[in-house]
């Protein structure tokens, strides 16, 4: 540890000043937003959930949907962005808030606690996802649908006598969410084959419906060697 005791961080605090950060009662969720800030200015959403802590203040993964307020975490990414840009930030930004309760008024609080100037884990679990399910984000409302298409027939075309053209069209389908832990340690997994660790996945039952588009993904870090990995499961 840094300081040994209370005794030798009070002495530095004292002489070099410090920040104390009060925590709020009646904690709800830790809901965050990912951001894309472009040269013009222009702020995109490109992601919103809740953080998954394994105690804490230790952050160890992410939830979407957000069970906050969507519309007040939409406004306030922008805000916050926005005023970003104003003091040179550019690209990927991550914006940490936390959602409290009033027992007494019956009121929410949104208020933000970090900014992370770089691409997030949580921004490259919400990128796999996208990947995955290719379907389309409404950041004012929160939700993630998948896209499905519907074949139709055209007329008539002018360059082709008397032929229908088939084509589709893309409609809003079900509604897609998201639970993932950036890293699971287990040390017996490094003396895994990866042949032998997704066999035993299969066995049990544990894996990714293409059709569906629900399941479970994994995300490795680096070999088995580490005996870390990450998991993403959609439903």
């Amino acid at each position: 540890k840094l300081y040994p005791s209370w005794e030798a961080y009070a002495r530095d605090f004292f002489r070099d000043g410090g920040v104390i950060e009060a925590c709020p009662n009646n904690v709800v969720s830790s809901p965050s937003a990912n951001v894309f800030v472009e040269p013009d200015g222009t702020v995109n959403i490109t992601s919103t959930h809740d953080q998954v802590f394994s105690r804490d203040y230790v952050s160890c993964g992410n939830s979407f949907p957000s069970s906050g307020p969507h519309e007040a975490i939409h406004d306030a990414a922008l805000m916050i962005a926005r005023v970003a840009f104003k003091h040179g930030l550019i690209g990927f930004l991550g914006l940490d808030f936390v959602l409290s309760y009033d027992a007494r008024s019956g009121t929410h609080s949104l208020m933000a606690v970090d900014l992370n100037p770089r691409l997030t884990d949580s921004a490259t679990n919400f990128m796999l996802f996208d990947c995955l399910i290719n379907g389309k984000f409404f950041p004012a409302l929160g939700e993630y649908r998948m896209m499905q298409r519907k074949a139709v027939e055209k007329g008539k075309d002018s360059s082709r006598q008397n032929s229908n053209v088939g084509s589709s069209e893309a409609t809003l389908g079900p509604k897609r969410f998201y639970t993932a832990i950036n890293y699971l340690y287990q040390p017996q997994i490094s003396s895994l084959q990866m042949n032998t660790f997704f066999n035993a996945c299969r066995l049990g039952n544990i894996a990714y419906d293409i059709q569906s588009n629900q399941g479970t993904v994994f995300i490795l870090i680096d070999s088995f060697a580490s005996g870390a990995l990450g998991v993403l499961s959609v439903g």
